[in-house]
């Protein structure tokens, strides 16, 4: 691949040099050591992270890359941004923290806005398939068929290209050309379908039930929709397997959290969203927010007018409370999705009782009311994108749904309108998806720089 592509030069830093293998020795020297004196050992040689022992750090690796792309507290990723694109979040008074720059609060998405977004997306891409490749060439393919290790990097592999398929224009794989974003959608199939016989093999049920709900997802989008119901079937309705964030350096920091934990920041704020307004009829705890000044304080203070606004003293400030630490995890996928596209799968078939009534077990689980089910075709489209677009409430999932809905799939648009503050027509030179980064254009030969 051309060395001067930004999805080399980024994904390069982690698995494959030397610098990586002795960070992880280092790491792995301090925890273990009995006492505070450790000892440098120096460089480490690449082939070290061929061993068995390093494979787990190496896929670990591919999952921290994921969460940073999907919601880093540094800012910057693509599903957090995509998050206030699709009007799940609303801005706070401050602008251009956490990536979010006032063109993206209204939806204009450009190659030199989004650049470090679809850099980090792009990365995690690399970094899994690479740290899967790695193992898959260290193991005897009989041990790689069974190794739950392997089994994870594919899942890592799936979702960090559906990342890329549900939020990107397009994109250009490896220095390659220009294509069209449901290649990722391929790719991750392709993992997915991978992983779930390597997770039978090992015997790791919950690695095969995210695998089943990861392809579940991505089948929606390739228009395979006996394929997906089959797979959101098998995906168990109580089972979660997520994004892992921690508090030890603001990297990784749950970027929905962080912005908006009340004391540090109030970067975003869910007030004039639909989200907040379905709350305030509702009181669904799915899309629970605070107001002041019942909202959690973390650490540090910044000023307040007394009045629960933002620092400017403009915007009402509403915190988030599907995330409530630094450390939350995010779901990349899990089994109330999985009902929702059994639910489309239905409502597809013409079945709008069989679809009402998997939604309406959704919304009893949550303990609010059920949805009318005597109606026409139309309004139970409504109520089917409403309710995923509950249940993926800030996961980065919301900008790519309304685009398979809208036809950007391989199914045509539905029918079903949204309510206002959900709608992607209404905003001129609005965009809905992320263009190819301006340092892959200015560094890769095979694509043609725009402006």
């Amino acid at each position: 691949m051309p060395t001067s592509s930004v999805f080399d030069r980024l994904s390069s830093r982690v698995i494959p040099r030397r610098s990586a293998t002795a960070i992880i020795s280092a790491t792995l020297m301090a925890v273990t050591a009995c006492n505070l004196d450790v000892e440098n050992p120096g460089p480490v040689q690449d082939q070290f992270l061929d061993l068995a022992s390093a494979h787990q750090a190496v896929v670990n690796g591919a999952g921290r890359s994921i969460a940073n792309a999907l919601a880093s507290g540094t800012g910057g990723s693509m599903g957090f941004d995509a998050s206030a694109v699709a009007r799940e979040l609303h801005p706070g008074g401050q602008t251009g923290s956490f990536g979010i720059s006032p063109q993206l609060s209204v939806g204009i998405i450009t190659a030199d806005e989004t650049d470090g977004q679809t850099s980090k997306a792009a990365a995690s891409r690399w970094i899994a398939e690479a740290a899967v490749e790695r193992i898959r060439s260290a193991l005897p393919a009989a041990d790689f068929a069974k190794s739950p290790i392997a089994a994870q990097g594919l899942l890592y592999v799936g979702f960090s290209n559906r990342l890329l398929g549900e939020n990107m224009c397009e994109t250009t794989i490896d220095g390659g050309p220009r294509e069209a974003a449901r290649r990722h959608f391929t790719r991750a199939e392709a993992a997915f379908t991978e992983a779930i016989a390597v997770a039978k093999a090992a015997g790791n049920v919950p690695f095969a039930n995210a695998a089943y709900g990861g392809r579940a997802s991505v089948r929606a989008w390739l228009g395979d929709w006996a394929g997906a119901a089959a797979d959101a079937a098998l995906t168990p309705k109580a089972y979660k397997f997520q994004a892992q964030y921690n508090n030890l350096d603001r990297e990784q920091l749950n970027a929905y959290f962080f912005a908006m934990d009340g004391s540090t920041f109030r970067n975003e704020t869910v007030w004039h969203t639909w989200y907040a307004d379905y709350y305030d009829l509702t009181k669904d705890p799915r899309v629970k927010y605070l107001t002041f000044p019942q909202w959690k304080f973390t650490q540090g203070s910044v000023g307040d007018l007394g009045d629960g606004r933002g620092v400017v003293g403009q915007v009402l400030f509403y915190q988030q409370q599907k995330y409530t630490a630094q450390g939350s995890p995010i779901d990349l996928t899990d089994g109330r999705e999985a009902q929702m596209i059994l639910a489309e799968s239905k409502l597809r078939a013409g079945d709008i009782p069989g679809a009402m009534t998997l939604v309406n077990d959704l919304r009893a689980d949550a303990g609010v009311a059920a949805r009318n089910t005597a109606i026409t075709a139309d309004s139970a489209w409504t109520y089917l994108k409403l309710e995923t677009l509950i249940e993926t409430y800030l996961e980065g999932r919301a900008l790519g749904l309304r685009r398979r809905w809208d036809g950007a799939g391989k199914d045509p648009a539905t029918p079903g309108g949204l309510p206002a503050l959900l709608r992607m027509d209404d905003r001129k030179g609005k965009d809905t998806c992320f263009p190819i980064g301006r340092t892959e254009l200015n560094t890769n030969p095979n694509l043609a720089a725009k402006s």
